[in-house]
């Protein structure tokens, strides 16, 4: 236990908290000293925020020391073992069938290749680091240790993105937790790519091999799934879709289905009668192809035409096309559809993520739609978290003020927090935290892959959060004054056009494109990129698909999802 200590003054009258780092630890840390400013003047409030702020730094000396343990553990014959069981499992698991699915390979066009080239491209400037190094130390100019250090840690951080998801459950065998930091991790990042590496190689030989004794005539034994076995197909998939849809979410499902149907046909008349298990990346990315060549609001002569033909219709008349934007909204419609077949184990990747990333599209309203730091000052420091103020002709309860709170420290969308259930709140648990899901009836969601669960900052809990859920009744809603209203029949609703309204009329937020309740989901974000957040662990808070293949394999413990919720710089201080 740490010896409490007193703040200090600055020359400047401010008040500070100041700690050393133990020696052993400094090498993690990478500092000498804990420090940070009160920023009061005042002894008495100092005095009040110093005990806070100590206990936030111990427990970032307790995480230093659990990556100093897990560095320790690390040695050379664990990196060892570690790259030899993961290399045997992965090759004793490839598939005997010339057409089985294989993620160490890419396929295209009819060609195959090993699927390598990002991890690839990240050796390679390893090497090449390496190299200008030894170069810079024979011309007797050494580069700066800083600029080493920023490309060190920025090529260890790619590698750690693409190869994560392979090492973890490997590393939890050993009780060890990944720390990028580490050296020892690091060292076992670049042994751990080049075993990759070797091993695509030895995938493709593996497939040149068995597509060598089908030419020769030899039928390879091929074990489908039950999905294959039935002929599962991607009308089947839609049929369900909207069937689980009607059911599981009826007051959305109409609209959506409405929206998704006229991509879906289109898809569905492309690929008819093709398995779920059969379409590819490269299916999607001719079907893009299409879509991008379909003229714009064709009138009814030329629509009734199969898409062949109104492709040539619109060569011969110069029809305007498709625009940019269109062609990603109709993209992402299938890709929800496909997302569901994932969360039903039909399929086991989204054969649409990624097809559409590179498209740009403009935006109907520019501008940033989250909140800057000033106006999120403005904001947490008016009468609604301080005063009791409300609503003077509505009776939301507490939900006008506890909304945004957990907005901003979760980055959810705005009716997941305001459906939450008292069953989705687990305060007791070693990590309390809340669970966005839609297994009530009330509930519902973006998508099925958006269940998640999400720890509480501990600033939640320090303003009253567990004394609000526990003078509730033991079972029902979290917000139970919220109703559904409007034409979309949301429980925020109402409490959203007043927040906006507060903020414009009596707080003076308003800028172009803002999007009050949603902007905390873009602040949110923001936070995470400044604070150079891993993208797949904020997608998991966020409810977002992944957006490479690899994010969409294992998960992530509330124990890392909190490490991020917890470097969320409080919104206000009491």
């Amino acid at each position: 236990m740490l010896k409490m200590s007193s703040p200090v003054k600055n020359s400047h009258g401010m008040w500070l908290t100041r700690l050393t780092v133990p020696a052993e630890l400094r090498s993690v840390l990478n500092k000498r000293e804990l420090k940070r400013s009160l920023r009061t003047k005042s002894e008495r409030e100092a005095r009040l925020q110093h005990p806070i702020v100590l206990a936030e730094f111990q427990a970032e000396l307790e995480r230093a020391r659990r990556t100093l343990e897990s560095e320790s553990l690390l040695t050379d014959a664990v990196i060892k073992s570690i790259i030899f069981e993961w290399r045997k499992s992965v090759a004793t698991s490839f598939a005997g069938s010339a057409n089985a699915v294989n993620p160490y390979l890419n396929r295209y066009a009819g060609l195959i290749e090993e699927n390598n080239a990002p991890v690839l491209m990240v050796l390679d400037d390893f090497s090449s680091l390496d190299m200008h190094i030894k170069k810079s130390q024979k011309d007797g100019v050494a580069l700066k240790p800083e600029i080493i250090k920023k490309k060190h840690d920025k090529y260890f951080k790619q590698l750690n993105v693409l190869l994560s998801n392979e090492l973890t459950p490997y590393l939890a065998s050993f009780q060890i937790t990944p720390i990028i930091e580490g050296n020892n991790y690091r060292k076992l990042l670049r042994e751990f790519a080049v075993a990759y590496v070797e091993l695509t190689q030895s995938a493709l030989k593996r497939e040149i091999s068995n597509l060598d004794l089908v030419k020769q005539g030899v039928e390879l034994i091929d074990t489908p799934s039950e999905v294959d076995v039935q002929g599962f197909t991607v009308e089947d998939l839609w049929e369900e879709y909207k069937a689980t849809l009607t059911s599981r979410e009826p007051d959305r499902a109409e609209a959506r289905i409405r929206t998704y149907s006229a991509p879906m046909n289109k898809f569905l008349t492309t690929y008819s009668g093709r398995t779920v298990t059969s379409i590819k990346k490269r299916d999607v990315a001719k079907f893009r192809l299409l879509l991008e060549k379909l003229p714009v609001k064709p009138n009814a002569k030329i629509k009734a035409l199969p898409l062949a033909k109104q492709i040539e219709k619109a060569d011969e008349e110069k029809l305007p096309r498709t625009s940019a934007t269109s062609v990603r909204n109709q993209i992402n419609a299938i890709s929800a559809v496909f997302t569901y077949g994932v969360s039903q184990d039909y399929i086991d990747i989204n054969p649409v993520i990624g097809t559409v990333s590179d498209i740009k599209t403009s935006k109907s309203i520019k501008g940033d739609k989250g909140f800057n730091k000033g106006q999120i000052t403005t904001i947490f420091s008016s009468k609604l978290f301080h005063d009791n103020y409300g609503p003077v002709k509505a009776d939301y309860g507490r939900a006008h003020y506890w909304i945004p709170i957990l907005l901003y420290y979760t980055g959810a969308r705005v009716e997941e927090i305001a459906q939450l259930h008292l069953s989705d709140i687990k305060l007791t648990h070693e990590v309390p935290h809340l669970v966005i899901t839609n297994e009530q009836d009330d509930q519902s969601l973006k998508n099925d892959g958006s269940v998640r669960a999400v720890p509480l900052h501990n600033h939640v809990i320090e303003l009253g959060f567990a004394d609000y859920v526990g003078d509730l009744p033991s079972s029902g809603r979290l917000f139970p004054k919220l109703t559904k209203t409007g034409t979309d029949k949301k429980y925020n609703t109402r409490v959203r056009v007043w927040f906006s309204k507060y903020l414009r009329d009596d707080l003076g937020v308003n800028h172009k494109g803002m999007k009050p309740m949603h902007g905390f989901r873009h602040t949110f974000i923001t936070m995470c990129r400044e604070l150079n957040v891993r993208n797949d662990v904020q997608n998991t808070i966020l409810g977002h698909s992944q957006s490479d293949v690899s994010g969409q394999y294992g998960s992530f413990s509330l124990k890392v999802k909190n490490e991020l919720v917890q470097s969320i710089p409080k919104c206000f201080t009491d």
